[in-house]
């Protein structure tokens, strides 16, 4: 038999790790090419999700990110599908109402655990940490918590970068916020006065009618002119940030495109019925509501 030294061996030679030892080890193969593997993985987890927040929140023009278009059809979907086991119009509506915002916050949670996965992966490719320590360690430096760290340079400089990246993404989403109502409530303020004066679904004949009854059908070109503004601001603003689709009135019988397709209809309405009043605003919102149509 052949002798131990302090535990470590055992009786055919072989080398015994302690318990300590075993769990501390690190559990990633310590090959080169794993090493290149998982900074591979890391770093396109990484730009991924950085390319899907420049795309959507910083980027002013209409770039595509298949990260949040995937996101926002998973919500959608899932809406739909609870919404499909309601009864009535008003009930299906007050589901569907809840898709817009749903689609921001969970656009924000996947960006975070991407960054989350990202950063764990690369402590536990250049630490001794095993998979799930990396990870409480990224999710420390992340969420600025702070709870867990490692005092090497290497894994300290993934752990700074880690609790920048958290506020940084949080802090866009808070301005990115204030950006997405204001927006909405310019586009809701004129779809409330448009009830008013159209009805409730509003209507583009009825629209005529209160204003023929009311004499104020002069005032209908400059009504156009106003609605040929807001008709650019939406196709502008819409297409920019797609997830304003998915964002309702504020009541179920109330629709910007229903909105926008009845100054549409009282406008060729008008042109058809008219010849001696003006004709040029009306003209224009009917090429304007056509492209936003179109374009949505």
């Amino acid at each position: 038999m052949i002798q131990r030294d302090d535990g470590k061996y055992d009786k055919f030679g072989y080398h015994v790790a302690s318990n300590l030892e075993h769990h501390h080890m690190h559990i990633a193969p310590y090959g080169t090419g794993s090493v290149v593997k998982t900074a591979i993985i890391c770093i396109v987890i990484f730009i991924v999700a950085v390319l899907s927040i420049i795309r959507t929140m910083v980027v002013p023009r209409a770039t595509s990110s298949w990260l949040a278009a995937s996101v926002s059809q998973a919500v959608v979907l899932s809406v739909r599908a609870v919404a499909a086991t309601r009864r009535t119009f008003p009930a299906r509506e007050s589901v569907l109402a809840w898709a817009g915002p749903l689609i921001i916050l969970f656009q924000m949670i996947v960006w975070l655990l991407l960054f989350l996965l990202a950063y764990g992966l690369m402590i536990f490719g250049v630490g001794t940490l095993d998979f799930g320590d990396s990870m409480r360690e990224s999710g420390s430096s992340l969420f600025t918590l702070g709870f867990a760290s490692i005092n090497t340079e290497s894994q300290t400089i993934i752990d700074f970068m880690a609790a920048a990246t958290g506020p940084i993404v949080i802090a866009l989403l808070i301005g990115f916020l204030p950006t997405i109502y204001s927006i909405y409530l310019d586009r809701e303020t004129d779809v409330t006065q448009m009830s008013t004066m159209g009805g409730e679904p509003t209507w583009g004949p009825e629209l005529l009618c209160r204003l023929s009854v009311s004499g104020a059908i002069t005032t209908l070109p400059e009504l156009c002119a106003s609605w040929t503004d807001w008709t650019t601001r939406i196709r502008l603003t819409h297409v920019n940030y797609p997830m304003l689709l998915r964002v309702r009135s504020t009541r179920s019988t109330r629709n910007f495109v229903l909105a926008l397709l009845t100054m549409v209809d009282a406008a060729a309405l008008y042109l058809s019925l008219t010849k001696t009043q003006p004709r040029k605003e009306a003209f224009s919102l009917l090429l304007a509501g056509d492209q936003t149509l179109e374009v949505l």
